[in-house]
């Protein structure tokens, strides 16, 4: 495997980033595609998963990948990153089917990988919801306080 996407499950992205490895994946997809294009020894099973697979992503990405604000709209769900990772896996499992039938492509990425999608882990320092629990009520009591002084 060669290069890696730029997001992972666990990261924090942006429109472009997402773009980025929508097309990155999008340049391995057409690169196998012109390896299975005409290639009457492949197994008739492969082809048929690669169609099939090739049909919704490239649904995928002319849904969600054509412009800034589609870009940035696709970036404000984590689904769609979850989907374009899903992608990614796919794509390699059909790869590795194509290599057994002699498919070689160049510097292929290997999937997203990472764990840990929660804000917890996107921003280590906040405190523990225990904490957070406290500073929210020591905000409350201090805001029924200034309430309670300027009523009397």
């Amino acid at each position: 495997m060669a290069g890696t996407y730029r997001i992972g499950p666990s990261d924090t992205f942006s429109g472009s980033d997402l773009k980025a490895d929508a097309d990155t994946l999008a340049s391995q997809v057409a690169s196998l595609d012109g390896f299975v294009e005409g290639n009457d020894t492949l197994s008739p099973a492969f082809v048929e998963q690669w169609v099939s697979f090739q049909g919704q992503w490239a649904a995928f990405y002319t849904e969600h990948f054509g412009g800034f604000f589609t870009n940035f709209f696709t970036a404000l769900n984590d689904a769609n990153r979850d989907q374009l990772i899903s992608y990614e896996n796919q794509f390699l499992a059909l790869y590795s089917a194509a290599q057994s039938e002699g498919a070689s492509l160049p510097n292929v990425v290997a999937p997203s990988t990472g764990s840990g999608d929660s804000l917890k882990n996107l921003f280590p320092t906040l405190p523990s919801a225990g904490g957070i629990t406290g500073v929210l009520l020591a905000i409350a009591v201090v805001a029924i306080v200034i309430v309670v002084a300027r009523a009397q």
